[in-house]
């Protein structure tokens, strides 16, 4: 069997022996570029990861000052319908105080007709002259009559006019507090 390895040129055996050496060393460059490779990926993944980080980041701002300008708006909305319902209640309020003074008013032109009715009442009874006839009207009562229903119709078509006004400058005040500028609000 020695004649057969001698027949094995030395280049063979060196070959054959070095053959390991070159496979462990190949494997050793292929482990360490493999491990380098996933170092790479391993970079771009964590870099990756940090800018998916940054965009949460900034979507979350962003959702942030978003809600926070709902917010802001709704506060708005809410302060001009308060100031609307404020002014609706002042004015109400002066319409009242307009009202007792108009009856008080109304009181005492009611007492001065009241008097003249009364006066000419007593003129036309003693009055010397009559001539025969038919009962002629009371007018001046009369008058008093046309009259105190003129104010109570007045009265009432002044109160459905102003609870008109009211509640027309209340839903004007209330729609521009909840419109920008002209816009139409968002839905």
């Amino acid at each position: 069997m020695t004649a057969w390895l001698r027949l094995v040129p030395s280049w063979a055996w060196v070959a054959l022996l070095a053959l390991p050496a070159a496979l462990w060393w190949g494997a050793e460059r292929y482990a360490a570029g493999d491990r380098s490779g996933a170092a790479r990926v391993q970079v771009v993944l964590e870099r990756e990861r940090g800018e998916w980080a940054n965009e949460r980041a900034a979507a979350a701002e962003v959702s942030r000052l978003a809600a926070r300008a709902v917010q802001i708006e709704e506060q708005r909305r809410r302060k001009a319908l308060q100031e609307a319902l404020d002014d609706a209640e002042r004015v109400a309020q002066q319409e009242r105080a307009d009202r007792v003074v108009a009856d008080a008013v109304a009181g005492r032109l009611h007492d001065r007709i009241a008097a003249l009715v009364t006066a000419a009442r007593f003129a036309a009874r003693n009055s010397g002259a009559t001539l025969g006839g038919p009962a002629a009207e009371d007018a001046p009562g009369m008058l008093a009559d046309v009259l105190g229903q003129c104010i109570a119709r007045a009265r009432l078509l002044a109160d459905v006019a102003d609870a008109r006004g009211r509640a027309g400058a209340l839903c004007e005040r209330a729609h521009d507090a909840l419109t920008v500028d002209g816009a139409a609000p968002a839905q």
